[in-house]
């Protein structure tokens, strides 16, 4: 028997340098690498940035999203695009003051 994985553990593995492997409306893989996850003291909630391994439409070659899991302990968490700019500013600060310490 196949045992299950949550895609989550990986994100919060801090030994993974495997991408993480998401898959978009029409089903097709989208491969990330990760940059930086946290929880937010705010609302408590997973927050990631991942940058595409292999750029796609809109997105420049260095550019990097903001996600939010959702459903952490689903079988298929989900992953949103942080959609609200303060919520992804303030992930992409929380980044940068890690980089700089």
């Amino acid at each position: 028997m196949k045992k299950y994985h949550n895609i989550v553990d990986d994100l919060l593995d801090e030994d993974n340098q495997y991408p993480i492997a998401l898959y978009g409306d029409d089903d097709q893989k989208i491969e990330f690498e990760k940059i930086f996850v946290m929880f937010s003291k705010d609302d408590g909630k997973l927050y990631c940035i991942l940058k595409p391994i292999d750029p796609f439409e809109d997105l420049k070659e260095d550019e990097a999203l903001v996600f939010r899991v959702d459903d952490m302990e689903a079988k298929d968490p989900l992953f949103t695009i942080e959609d609200n700019d303060d919520i992804a500013d303030k992930v992409f600060d929380e980044y940068y003051k890690k980089v700089d310490e």
